[in-house]
């Protein structure tokens, strides 16, 4: 079959997916995206059937290695007017990319192929217990995303048990900045915010230190999320990426600001990590 065709039929699934299932059931919140990245999705997940006795993480690393090279870009859930189920794919951060992989695994490993179980799956893995209920209701804080989703049962922190020890720490840093976030300019926002950095700073967490790393590495499998802590205030958590094995060595997949694009770490985790000065350590989850 040619790849013109191929892409007419996905294109007919496409749009039958989304009248019937977006339109015709009570479904996902309104969705922001173009018809390209639409596409892609649907490519990828048909793609996906024969990943099907795959791992969890071999699949994540499968779905995040199709993102190589793909620009760097910050803040495209940022779009003016009330929140939206974002779809950006030709540029990405380190958690909107963590997100999209993360959501095309959970879909695929259902044995789903539908744009709206994506978009279902991309909305459960954003937004506090998979609810798009205005800009609070997204789980800004990573630590918060991480918490949610280890409750949920969808992964499990493996940090404690590869040495990491609990620690606390005070959130304020999207408050104490809404000059960085438009829609706190909403009263209303800004309060929820508040109250979530309230909440936040009331628990210890789980971290593995970075002098930790290196004697740990060998208990990190290749598709286990990683989150790493910094000393930057009030924030905790400021880069994310998939754990990736190669030639016998922990490196990092991740859309890294480096090079400003998706890639693969050139230096080991441990090198990557012990580079920066200002990191303490990471967190480690594994999807179910």
């Amino acid at each position: 079959m040619s790849s013109a065709i191929f892409r007419l039929l996905i294109l007919s699934v496409l749009l039958s997916s989304l009248s019937r299932e977006l339109f015709g059931q009570q479904a996902q919140a309104a969705f922001h995206c173009s018809e390209a990245d639409q596409m892609k999705i649907m490519e990828l997940l048909a793609e996906a059937q024969d990943w099907q006795e795959s791992s969890a993480g071999e699949q994540l690393l499968a779905f995040g290695k199709t993102f190589l090279g793909t620009p760097y870009v910050a803040k495209t859930l940022e779009l003016p007017g009330p929140e939206q189920l974002v779809l950006h794919l030709s540029g990405l951060d380190c958690t909107t990319f963590l997100e999209n992989v993360l959501a095309l695994t959970m879909t695929a490993r259902t044995g789903k192929t539908s744009f709206a179980d994506y978009l279902e799956a991309l909305q459960t893995v954003r937004y506090r217990d998979g609810q798009l209920e205005g800009y609070a209701s997204r789980l800004h804080y990573f630590t918060d995303w991480i918490d949610s989703h280890v409750a949920s049962g969808l992964l499990e922190e493996h940090t404690l048990q590869l040495g990491g020890e609990y620690r606390r720490q005070d959130f304020f840093f999207m408050s104490s900045h809404p000059e960085f976030y438009p829609q706190l300019r909403d009263p209303q926002a800004l309060e929820a915010i508040r109250q979530q950095e309230k909440r936040l700073s009331q628990s210890r967490y789980p971290l593995l230190p970075k002098h930790k790393v290196a004697q740990a590495a060998a208990s990190i499998q290749s598709g286990d999320l990683i989150a790493i802590h910094s000393q930057v205030k009030g924030i905790a958590i400021t880069h994310v990426g998939f754990a990736s094995w190669q030639e016998g060595t922990l490196h990092l997949l991740h859309a890294g600001t480096e090079r400003m694009q998706v890639e693969i770490s050139p230096q080991p985790l441990v090198d990557y990590l012990a580079a920066q000065s200002r990191v303490l350590g990471i967190r480690v989850m594994r999807l179910r």
